[in-house]
């Protein structure tokens, strides 16, 4: 029966599913299980959930089994486990019993819990136990998942190179296994650890060897996009679009590979680099998401840079504010989120206390066979103390909890207060390059710098057109504060050409640079300026009335 697990499947659920007891179901519920464990886990689940409903009649061994087989299956399976106490049964049971492999395999999963609920000490602490206790098997399979969840849990810490080693490790046990996923989730890691590095040129070289084995098991589009942000961040514009395109008509090859809608997003900026700004526009709206924040401050970021390439900075102004305020809604999100994980940590930490002292008195029972009277001393005694240990010991679970709020909240606070001054650094930049690169302002302040003969050979070439005095009102009103929607409040009456001279005047132009960029005469502009006081309603001097109170 063993060597064909898909008729021993087929047997014991139609067994079960009648209802009858034979003594050889149990056994050979299991061993199905574990042949279907690598090859069709979801399988191996469905047999294990309907020996679930009698694991209470299983005997010690049986019972041990199931739970290694189960908590194995729940793993294969992506269920995230609620907690630890099926894997200990299974630890246990093995770990007063001679069976080396199945306790490393133990201590494997009892790792890969442990990471997923967030503890990553004991994670860590598991998967050495589980590859001390594996030394010396002759068990690749066993190795590979060693290493490869050693590798993958310290993926994102820094020094990236132990991650790499054990990631190498994992690959060369399943070179042996012929496990061609792993092949490839190992090299794509291992790839992914090199981009953290910034070493480029290596994690391009560990991907395109993964990407041959890819094909065959849809692990293309991870890859390729990978390979198109590199070539992104290397100014690679034309190979990361060809990888992007490869990434996307890749996907349906890939069940699981979620958010295409980043693919998207990355196209969009690669198109905005190499100047098509409207298929950048086209792309970035498709990777927009609503349901996403990181989408939708892609999309911000990437219409800010494409107006500002356009010219259109109020607009870009408008898209990079929206972009700075979704930043600060997911730092407030982040918070919340980094709260809620302490408080995990703290549960689990007062849970394995907890855990723990119902261990000692579960063994100090064992003293009730004594004397009554010593019984009744003792019990006193031991009680006494461990209420003390225990106020003790919550004390300092509380402190260390509310340490590592404040310790996370803390940090949380100086990576939002830094975000924010890099945010008004931005502004500042963009508001300053609104004012600077405006052609006609450029025109305008050109000015300042000519002689009386300069002006005269290019009085045509400085004369202010509409289209100019247009640009010029737009930055000036952008870079002081709303200054001529503030003049016109003040003053509906003001004509076109009254704003136009106050613009000029906001500028710090003289009176003859002025009447030359307006291509009047010097007593035309006095006049004009007598009317302008006039309808402002002010008996000081107009130029200092606007540079000191108009804005």
């Amino acid at each position: 029966m063993r060597g064909k697990p898909y008729i021993t499947f087929i047997l014991i659920v139609l067994l079960m599913s009648c209802g009858r007891r034979y003594p050889s179901v149990t056994f050979e519920t299991l061993n199905c299980a574990d042949s279907l464990m690598f090859s069709r886990p979801d399988s191996a689940l469905i047999l294990l959930n309907k020996l679930d409903e009698d694991r209470e009649r299983l005997n010690a061994e049986d019972k041990a089994r199931f739970a290694l087989l189960m908590t194995q299956a729940e793993s294969r399976n992506y269920i995230v486990p609620e907690n630890d106490s099926l894997i200990n049964v299974a630890i246990r049971y093995y770990a007063r019993h001679d069976s080396v492999n199945r306790l490393a395999w133990c201590y494997l999963y009892a790792s890969d819990i442990y990471d997923q609920l967030g503890n990553d000490s004991l994670a860590i602490n598991y998967i050495k136990k589980a590859y001390e206790t594996a030394y010396g098997l002759q068990d690749s399979r066993l190795l590979m998942y060693i290493h490869y969840f050693w590798g993958n849990m310290i993926e994102y810490i820094p020094p990236y190179e132990e991650a790499i080693e054990q990631l190498e490790k994992a690959r060369n046990y399943a070179v042996l296994c012929n496990d061609t996923a792993k092949i490839v989730a190992c090299l794509n890691e291992i790839g992914t650890s090199y981009m953290y590095m910034k070493d480029f040129n290596h994690a391009e070289k560990k991907l395109y060897e993964a990407l041959p084995f890819a094909s065959y098991t849809g692990g293309l589009a991870p890859i390729y996009h990978k390979l198109a942000l590199m070539d992104y961040k290397r100014d690679n514009y034309r190979k990361a679009l060809y990888n992007i395109n490869e990434a996307i008509n890749s996907i349906p090859l890939l069940k699981n590979y979620g958010d295409s809608m980043v693919l998207y997003s990355l196209k969009g900026f690669v198109f905005a680099k190499i100047g098509e700004l409207d298929s950048a526009k086209m792309y970035l709206k498709k990777g927009f998401s609503d349901s996403s924040s990181n989408a939708l401050g892609r999309y911000y970021l990437g219409m800010s840079n494409i107006q500002a390439e356009q010219g259109h900075y109020e607009d870009a102004l408008m898209y990079y504010r929206r972009y700075a305020s979704n930043l600060d809604s997911m730092y407030n999100s982040m918070l919340d989120e980094k709260a809620l994980e302490w408080q995990k940590r703290y549960d689990m930490l007062k849970l394995e206390g907890e855990r723990d002292r119902l261990k000692i008195v579960n063994r100090d029972a064992w003293l009730l066979v004594g004397g009554l009277l010593i019984l009744v001393l003792f019990l006193t005694i031991f009680f006494m103390h461990k209420i003390n240990r225990s106020r003790q010991t919550l004390m300092k679970i509380k402190n260390a909890r509310t340490a590592m709020i404040n310790e996370s909240i803390s940090m949380v606070q100086n990576e939002l207060n830094n975000l924010l001054r890099d945010k008004e650094k931005h502004i500042d930049r963009m508001t300053q390059r609104l004012y600077t690169l405006d052609r006609a302002l450029s025109k305008a302040m050109a000015i300042k710098d000519m002689d009386n003969l300069g002006r005269k050979l290019s009085i045509k070439n400085l004369m202010l057109t509409h289209e100019d005095m247009e640009s010029i009102k737009m930055s000036v009103d952008a870079s002081k504060n709303g200054f001529v929607e503030n003049l016109t409040r003040r003053c509906p009456m003001l004509t076109d050409d009254d704003i136009n001279l106050c613009c000029l005047i906001k500028l710090g132009l003289s009176r003859s640079d002025i009447a030359v960029l307006l291509n009047i005469s010097d007593n035309t502009l006095k006049q004009r300026k007598g009317r302008l006081k006039s309808k402002l309603g002010i008996s000081e001097s107009l130029d200092e009335w606007i540079l000191a109170n108009a804005e």
